[in-house]
């Protein structure tokens, strides 16, 4: 190859649920050679299940000498590394690792920061541009890999979208979603945030919010499971909708795992723009 740099640009991404995802933004993207032995050519083609894991300590100091490069991610998502030239890298297989301690949530910090996991091993499609040998790498992990690496990092997220119920396509900004969980002694406030232009939201929430008491931190009641969710919004400094504690105790919002994705609706929506006389 003519070229003496390699540049390995993409972006990155994890889905909660199937219409809901979020880049991957202040993870520490960290590539590294190959383990010595190790099939590059059918790991670079292997199903995610194949590649994919969650490294302990003692996993991540030993790939330590093998690291190639490392890049913080955008807040997009996006990334552009180096990886090196011709006297430092080949072109050959990389393993693409991420390490999500440097990550920034909405929300209470994540009790165990520090994880970091194996996303894939890549065989870049290098393409001659500009004086460099460049390839393009864009991932989305899937919700069952992107949440548990949420359950490793001890973090519970709520993702939505609140809209108005009669036309569901006519998304409500600017409004404050809150969360709680129902319990039989108190309420517990989970989060807040407010929605963006599509109306969608994102809630970031540990277990220290949903399984204190009033008799904490002698007695907790959900030791085990996840909370009972249930709403209230409110837009222009009014409610525009308002579950009750019982909704938290039906199905899908009952006992919710550390992936919650929610639609709402509401017609309450006062007018916060209006004509002038």
């Amino acid at each position: 190859m003519a070229s003496t740099r390699f540049e390995l640009l993409g972006r990155l991404c994890g889905y909660f649920c199937d219409d809901c995802q979020t880049p991957l933004a202040g993870a520490t993207l960290r590539i590294y050679r190959p383990a010595p032995g190790s099939n590059t050519t059918a790991l670079a083609v292997a199903h995610p299940k194949e590649t994919f894991a969650i490294l302990s300590d003692e996993q991540v100091a030993e790939k330590k000498s093998r690291l190639l490069a490392e890049a913080v991610i955008a807040d997009d998502g996006s990334f552009r590394v180096l990886l090196g030239d011709k006297q430092t890298y080949a072109g050959e297989a990389v393993e693409i690792d991420v390490h999500c301690g440097t990550m920034k949530f909405n929300g209470a910090p994540p009790p165990s920061p520090n994880v970091q996991f194996s996303a894939t091993t890549l065989q870049p499609m290098w393409r001659q541009r500009e004086g460099a040998a460049v390839a393009v790498f864009e991932y989305c992990l899937s919700s069952r890999y992107w949440c548990a690496v949420l359950a490793r990092l001890g973090l519970w997220v709520i993702c939505g979208r609140l809209t108005t119920c009669a036309k569901p396509t006519l998304p409500i900004a600017s409004a404050t979603v809150k969360a709680f969980d129902v319990d039989w002694l108190q309420t517990d406030v989970l989060g807040s945030a407010v929605t963006d232009a599509n109306g969608q939201f994102t809630i970031y929430y540990t277990r220290a919010q949903f399984d204190r008491t009033i008799f904490s931190p002698l007695i907790n009641l959900e030791w085990t499971g996840g909370p009972d969710v249930y709403f209230r919004v409110e837009a222009a400094g009014a409610p525009i909708l308002v579950e009750p504690p019982s909704k938290g105790r039906t199905p899908g919002r009952e006992n919710v795992g550390h992936c919650l994705c929610v639609a709402l609706c509401t017609d309450d929506v006062p007018n916060t723009n209006p004509e002038k006389d």
